[in-house]
This record gives C-alpha cells, structure tokens and sequence, in this order.
C-alpha cells in the first residue's frame, strides 16, 4: 500500500495518483488498467490503509452505498459503509483479519439514504515490503435481496408451521426413486404415530396403516392418479390403538425435465369428526323422511322451509308447492283464533302443544295433533320453528263413535228392568247398571268395585255355577246365561 498519495482523483474509480519519478510511470499506468478493470466488475471493491481508512472505493461501491469516492476517501471503513457493529465487536473482527489474514462473513450496513444493506464480505490484509501489515482489500457482494427472500421464506415458513399445528395440518412426500416417506410430525399424529419410527418411513409402512376396506382403493389410486395429476383422496386410517379415523390428503406429483414423475408431496387433515358429522346427519335425517309424523320447518316469519314426505303425503302438496309459502297456507278457518294466538305466544321461548284443524290441497279438513318449537342458534337467537304434527282425524272419530256407542248403552242399562255389569278383565274393574239412573262402581267402603266384590254380592247358593259358566265364556266363548240370586 502506497505511504505517498495525492489528493488528486480524476482518475477512473477515484484511483490516487502515487508520486512517483519517470521509472515508475509504466506502474502507474498499469495500476491505472488494473483500477479500470476492478470498476467492471459486479462487486463492491473497498481498499483501507493499516488503520482502515479508505484509500479506494470503486464504482460499484458508490453505487451500492450511495457515496462518491471523494465523499469516503480518508474516512474509517466502518464510517463510510455506515455498519451496524458496536465498537468492541468491529475492533475484534480487525484484530481477527489482522492476526489471521483474511476475514469473511455477512454484514449490515445502510447506505446514503438509510436503507439497510446485508453484503458478503471476503477481506484479505496487505502487506508491505517490509512483511508488515500495509492495509487490506475487501470484495462485498450485494446479498440483500437473497437475505430479504430467505426472511420471507423463514417467516412464511414459520407462519406455515403455525397453521398445521393449529389447524393440524400434516405434511408428507414420497420420494418415488427411493419409495423414501419423509412425513411432518403433524402427519404422523394423524396416523396416531408421535414419533418418526422406521416402520414409517417406507410406502409398505404407510399404506399398512390404512384400513384394510380401504387399502386397495388406496394402493391403486396412488399407482394410477396419483403419479399423473393432482389428487384428492378420503379413507381410512388404523391407529396403533385400534381406533379408526378418516384423513382427507390432496397430492401433486413432481415430474423432472423428461416429465417423469420423481417425487409425490401432499398434505392431510382429519376429517373423523366431519364425516362422523356426515352419518349422524344420514341417520337422523333418514330417520325424518321415514317418519310416519309429519315434520315441517319454518324460518322466523313462518315461511316453510322444509316437509318431510309423511307431510306432502298428507296435506297432498307436493314439496315446491311447499317450500317456500307462509305456513298459513295449511290453517283452517274451523280452528279459532285464541288457539292461534295463544301458539304464537307460547313458541318464541317453548314448546306449544296442541290439536287444530288444517286443511290438504283438495280442501279436506283434518285434525292435528302437534308440538311447535323453537331452534335457537348458539347465541339463543331464534332461527327456526319445528312442528311436528300427527294426523289424529280417524282416532277422534273412532272417540267419537266410542262415547256415542257408550252413552246409547247407558241408555240401554238405565230404561230396562235388569242388573247390567261391565268386569274389566285387564283392570279387575265391574260397573254395575241396575236400573234407571243407577250406577254401581266402588263398594261400601268407596274403593273401585272389583272382580271379587262383585262375586261376593252373588248368593251362594248360585256363586259356584255362575264362576263356572263365567269361565266357559272366558276360555271357549261358549255364551252365558242363567239365573242367579
């Protein structure tokens, strides 16, 4: 490193002219050359002194931290390319270059404008004549972008790791050459495995995993799909616990310059609990369209949402002739309106219960008995009424006839002359009808009359016959008559 220099520097790179008598022009000028080709090159050329000071900056070195050669020129090195070193780490780093020669690392640095920089720095210390240390070069090669990416990659990648803990999202791929499995510990978990064990780690281990319902299926897509085009696949899983859980895996193949396939990667979830879900909602739901009530669903104003068949089989709607429409498309004019209302009052917080009249498509009246509920939603907001509704018409008119036949055998007991009993036989329960007006039905004491009681008001003389002839009728139908006191 020269000890003599100039301040002149309007040669190329900011180059310093050395003193120097006419013997050492042909140097110069060939310094001159080598100075040149430094400012073609791609990277950032610095020269220090013995106490790093700058003594060369060349045009990339401008470029990159945004000063001209005259602006640095005398400076300290750490000043010019403004690091971020503390004092006694930069003073470790030059006692390193200066104890071992050379030096290489990363660092930051920011230019004219503030901006942070990250270069790569290979420096190597000079020598004098002499062998003593003169000063030291140093290439920097611009790695900000690179560092940039690799922070966006290590950010990406760990808000990545964040979602498949989080969301339990396992990672896999298959190396197709060495039929290698590398599997995330998320995967494995999904497979029930919390370690990567050797049985693991081939294809033979993973698909013997799989349910043996599923593991044909499974093999032949992953020959076929699989190695051709990405792939969406659902099956079964057996745990080492014998338990069995369904995983969902989405795969895309990855072909090499001859496209062929060198490698499969893939992701997984488990999708137990949803397809647990699945069939729940299956059974319930087959057991709504099988059932031999009628359901309808409404929104909050009343407008049908959905009928099972049972209630398009009775109504004679079909289900778009339905859905849709107010539930008052149903109402008839032959229920009163306090049943109405008081339905309306009673649904938004319980249960209404109740029989009313509806009306079929044909215009047929009905009767109805039916429970109509709220469905709340998980804030308790209400969202939805449910009715379910049975067709009682025949059983009322069946209750009807019931009461009609009963009343006309009253009648019949009170106008004739004779003792008319009813015996219960399931109750061991006797009515007696004995006359006008008259109706036995507990004993002296006000109990029910029973099978006995009524036995013992038999005289006798006659109890035993008239047992015997009770038990004829009972056992063969054999009709029974006689007289008894």
């Amino acid at each position: 490193m020269p000890s003599s220099i100039s301040t002149d520097t309007r040669q190329p790179g900011g180059i310093l002219e050395v003193d120097a008598p006419e013997a050492f022009a042909k140097a110069q000028r060939e310094n001159a050359f080598r100075a040149s080709l430094l400012d073609q090159v791609d990277d950032a050329i610095v020269a220090v002194d013995e106490n790093f000071r700058v003594t060369y900056w060349n045009r990339i070195a401008e470029r990159l931290f945004g000063q001209s050669v005259e602006e640095v020129l005398g400076k300290d090195y750490g000043e010019a390319i403004h690091d971020t070193f503390e004092l006694p780490e930069r003073t470790r780093l030059r006692r390193q270059l200066l104890e071992g020669g050379a030096l290489k690392l990363e660092l930051a640095c920011r230019n004219r404008a503030g901006e942070e920089l990250f270069v790569e720095l290979s420096a190597t210390l000079l020598h004098d004549e002499a062998g003593q240390p003169a000063g030291a070069v140093g290439i920097h090669r611009d790695v900000t972008a690179r560092r940039r990416a690799e922070e966006a990659l290590a950010a990406s990648e760990g808000r990545f790791k964040l979602a498949q803990a989080a969301l339990g999202i396992g990672t896999w791929e298959v190396d197709l050459k060495s039929g290698r499995v590398t599997s995330s510990p998320e995967n494995r978990r999904l497979y029930g495995i919390a370690e990567n064990r050797p049985e693991f780690a081939n294809l033979a281990a993973w698909r013997a995993c799989t349910h043996p319902l599923d593991r044909d299926r499974v093999v032949r897509e992953f020959q076929t799909r699989c190695l051709q085009e990405a792939c969406n696949r659902e099956f079964r899983v057996i745990w080492p616990d014998g338990t069995v859980h369904w995983i969902f895996t989405r795969s895309n193949v990855i072909f090499d310059a001859e496209h062929q396939p060198t490698r499969v990667v893939g992701m997984s979830i488990d999708i137990t609990e949803q397809k647990q879900n699945q069939e729940q909602l299956r059974i319930l739901s087959s057991a709504v369209e099988q059932s031999p009530v009628s359901i309808v669903l409404t929104d909050r104003k009343g407008s049908i949402q959905y009928v099972n068949p049972k209630a398009t089989e009775l109504t004679g709607y079909r289900p778009e002739e339905l859905v849709g429409q107010n539930s008052r498309l149903l109402r008839s004019l032959e229920t009163s309106s306090e049943t109405y209302r008081e339905l309306c009052e009673t649904v938004p917080n319980g249960v209404w219960c109740g029989v009313f009249h509806s009306r079929k498509k044909s215009g047929e009246l009905f009767w109805e008995s039916a429970a109509i509920g709220p469905i709340r939603d998980e804030s308790g907001e209400v969202t939805h009424y449910l009715a379910v509704k049975e067709d009682i018409t025949e059983r009322r008119a069946m209750e009807a006839a019931l009461k009609l036949s009963e009343e006309r055998f009253r009648l019949a007991a009170q106008s004739s002359g004779d003792l008319v009993y009813e015996w219960d036989l399931r109750s061991d329960r006797v009515q007696i009808f004995a006359g006008k007006n008259t109706s036995i039905t507990t004993d002296g004491d006000g109990r029910p009359l029973s099978g006995s009681d009524f036995l013992a008001r038999i005289h006798p003389d006659d109890r035993e016959r008239v047992q015997a002839a009770m038990r004829r009728n009972w056992e063969c139908g054999e009709p029974y008559q006689g007289n008894t006191g």
